[in-house]
């Protein structure tokens, strides 16, 4: 009976439908989940709005303003394709699934057996989701990308031999993190030199042009067709200045990207639990193993944290981008704990007694992590703040038809998404861009004034009140107060 339970646990389709299982768990973390449809927070209906632009046949940055990497619009275009209400949901859905998938096969690679090595993929979605934040983020669609290239790496340097589908996949995943925000790629810079310093100690440089070839091409497989696409719809001058001038900036502020909130930030993702779980046991490995490759992961932990707090702000989904690593060295005490290594048994070089106690350690370290983790998340809900947008939106449907467009001050592109339409601004949000550019801010206010907007949205506590008073007194009647938002309509 316990031969055919445990031939049972470790079959491949059974161990397949946990982690589906898992997924699907997981992706109902989203606050657009197939419970709650329409619940969107303000970065994710932002890529929302903009992928509606892609599907009436505009082009971002031209038609509207973000300063994200083209592939999230993208992403949500063909979540939209799919399905207008929960198409973009199954897209999440996918990416977390093959995020679980990778982080398996990480732990199988370090030597866990497979039932050991699901907890892999439970440290993963337990650890992305803490960091969740409502979803669809740029950082969790990278999140699987670098996974998968942590992935790809760890069998180089632990296996000592890659095929050329791996570094194709290596070179397209990273294509997609940069094409997302490109401070993300951390991971590839750290594990690239490594792999450099490799090929030279070991007298491969032929091979090593080899392994570039077929990672330029995979990075070429993404780039080239956003590139043609983007340039054949007159945006990449727009794309090049909103990507890459205006995230200088965004980068660079004085107030916001002040060395102190840099310090501010980094100490907020340092103090986080799996943070400090995921190093010391990257730490303790890379001591403990004194092999290149548990160092060039303590070395892309530190690289992540860096650029992740570069601009000085603390949001909690930008520490999705560390899941990655810190699941990976969750992989490795599960490696331990199976008393394996890939294709060998582990050599025992401490006294039995004091390894023995060393692996209860790391067992109540992992066990404690993962009740900690599933503690620490909660399922999404509509807060009262969303609610409120659909009483607005609901507002402005009732006053405007289809074809009339409207502004909404501030940071609220749910608004447009519920209600229907389209924003009169190129910028249908503006906090925080506009004290980051004042030219966006000249702009909007120019936009403002030309009384294209049938509709304005503004909260009596926003700082746009004074800069748009006159124009709203002037030109626009009040039609309703939701919850300390005015709701106007052009006289």
């Amino acid at each position: 009976m316990k031969e055919r339970i445990r031939k049972i646990s470790d079959n491949r389709i059974v161990i397949g439908a946990v982690i589906v299982l898992i997924a699907v768990a997981t992706a109902f973390a989203a606050s657009n989940n197939p419970l709650a449809i329409g619940r969107i927070g303000r970065d994710s209906s932002i890529f929302h709005y903009v992928a509606h632009v892609i599907k009436d046949g505009g082009m971002p940055y031209l038609d509207t303003f973000d300063h994200k990497g083209p592939l999230i619009y993208l992403i949500d275009a063909l979540g939209l394709s799919i399905s207008s209400t929960i198409g973009v949901w199954i897209m999440e859905l996918c990416f977390i699934l093959i995020a679980l998938i990778y982080s398996y096969k990480l732990a199988v690679l370090f030597g866990a057996g497979k039932k050991t090595a699901i907890v892999s993929s439970l440290v993963c979605a337990f650890t992305l989701t803490y960091y969740f934040e409502g979803g669809n983020q740029v950082e969790e669609y990278a999140c699987t990308c670098i996974l998968v290239s942590l992935y790809i790496f760890a069998k180089y340097f632990i296996k000592k031999a890659v095929r050329w589908y791996d570094l194709l996949m290596c070179g397209l995943t990273c294509a997609m993190v940069c094409l997302l925000r490109i401070n993300m790629a951390a991971l590839w810079v750290v594990m690239c030199i490594g792999v450099l310093i490799d090929c030279i100690r070991t007298k491969r440089v032929k091979q090593l042009i080899i392994y570039l070839a077929w990672f330029l091409a995979g990075m070429a497989v993404v780039t080239l067709p956003i590139v043609i696409w983007l340039v054949n719809g007159g945006a990449w001058k727009a794309f090049l200045e909103d990507y890459f001038l205006f995230n200088f900036k965004y980068s660079s502020d004085e107030e916001r990207a002040s060395f102190g909130m840099f310090l501010q930030a980094l100490v907020y993702f340092c103090r986080s639990i799996p943070v400090i779980l995921g190093a010391a046991f990257q730490v303790h490995y890379a001591l403990d193993r004194k092999r290149m490759f548990e160092w060039l992961c303590v070395g892309a932990m530190v690289a992540s944290l860096i650029t992740m707090c570069i601009s000085g702000q603390s949001y909690g989904h930008y520490g999705m981008v560390l899941c990655p690593l810190i699941t990976g060295a969750f992989a490795m005490a599960l490696g331990e704990i199976s008393l394996k290594e890939p294709g060998k048994k582990v050599a025992v070089t401490v006294g039995e007694k004091e390894k023995k106690f060393r692996l209860i350690v790391i067992k109540v370290i992992v066990l404690t992590a993962v009740l900690f983790l599933i503690s620490r998340n909660r399922p999404a809900v509509a807060t009262e703040f969303e609610t409120g947008l659909l009483d607005i939106a609901q507002v402005v449907k009732e006053n405007s038809s289809e074809d009339e467009k409207i502004i909404v001050c501030g940071n609220r592109d749910c608004v447009y998404l519920q209600a229907d339409r389209k924003s009169a601004s190129l910028y249908s949000y503006q906090d925080p861009i506009a004290a980051v550019d004042e030219q966006i801010k000249e702009q909007f206010l120019q936009d403002v004034k030309s009384l294209d907007a049938a509709i304005i949205v503004i909260s009596t506590s926003s700082t746009w009140n004074r800069e748009i008073r006159d124009t709203l007194e002037a030109h626009y009647s009040l039609l309703k107060n939701v919850n300390g938002t005015e709701i106007y309509r052009r006289k």
